[in-house]
């Protein structure tokens, strides 16, 4: 109401539907993880997720023409082989597993590009496109958590505490991100 009455112009339908279905994207890549640390060593899963800055950064050098220079190769290979010293070598792998990290960094590695691309061609603001990928999945899992049921009797300073965290460690600082 406040946008039509200063006559300023709303996000394009378009970059809303496609800032929603990131968020449902993003509900996606947290089942596979999820599904990954049950089927194979969380260590392992977490290592093969987290290629996805790699695959960001030479995707955003084909897609967005950003330099891929030895600096960046550098800080990449580096930061990867920390995460592989850090995880160490797991005593068992699980295929499926292994394919579920994988398909979680791909996903994230999807969402990271795709918000480049509505937040800068877009028409998105980046507070906008957060608030979409946060609604979005409650949307989804309302129903599904309506057919199975779920317990939410917790105390006043649970849920104060559950809120909290959410924020602090995931909202802002997706919000700061995107930004």
């Amino acid at each position: 109401r406040a946008r039509r009455a200063a006559h300023l112009p709303g996000p394009p339908r378009r970059g809303i539907a496609l800032g929603a279905s990131l968020g449902v994207l993003q509900l996606g890549v947290a089942l596979a993880l999820f599904e990954g640390f049950s089927r194979a060593p969380v260590g392992l899963v977490v290592l093969v997720f987290f290629c996805y800055p790699l695959i960001v950064a030479v995707a955003a050098a084909f897609l967005f023409g950003e330099e891929l220079g030895p600096r960046r190769v550098a800080v990449l290979a580096l930061g990867t082989a920390g995460v592989a010293l850090t995880v160490g070598v797991p005593e068992s792998a699980n295929a499926t597993g292994i394919a579920l990290g994988l398909l979680a960094g791909i996903g994230v590695a999807g969402l990271v590009l795709s918000a480049r691309a509505l937040t800068t061609k877009g028409g998105i603001a980046p507070l906008v496109l957060c608030g979409l990928m946060f609604t979005s999945p409650l949307i989804v899992l309302l129903p599904v958590t309506a057919a199975r049921g779920i317990d939410l009797d917790l105390s006043g300073e649970a849920w104060l505490w559950a809120a909290g965290a959410v924020v602090v460690s995931v909202v802002i600082p997706m919000a700061l991100f995107y930004t």
